[in-house]
């Protein structure tokens, strides 16, 4: 595999267990602003921009983060080295 292909690899890893952790924590904590909330939700906002553009405009903003975690898993499934 080569170091770009890996490179991508992790990243987009990167960002799902990011998303993940947002989703969950949001759950956890009730929506309440927090260090930690506000330090998940700058590390995502990225990948929640892009997901935003191409989806359809009928989906609400409050969706795009929970939408986002199955997009994020398809390219991880997409990019997984092959062993």
């Amino acid at each position: 595999m080569s170091i770009l292909a890996a490179l991508a690899y992790f990243t987009v890893e990167f960002f799902f267990w990011m998303m993940l952790g947002r989703l969950v924590l949001g759950l956890l904590s009730g929506e309440r602003t927090t260090f930690f909330t506000e330090l998940f939700r700058r590390a995502t906002a990225p990948i929640v921009l892009v997901v935003r553009r191409i989806t359809p405009a009928l989906v609400p903003d409050a969706h795009i983060p929970l939408l986002s975690l199955p997009l994020l898993l398809a390219l991880r499934i997409l990019l997984a080295p092959v062993r």
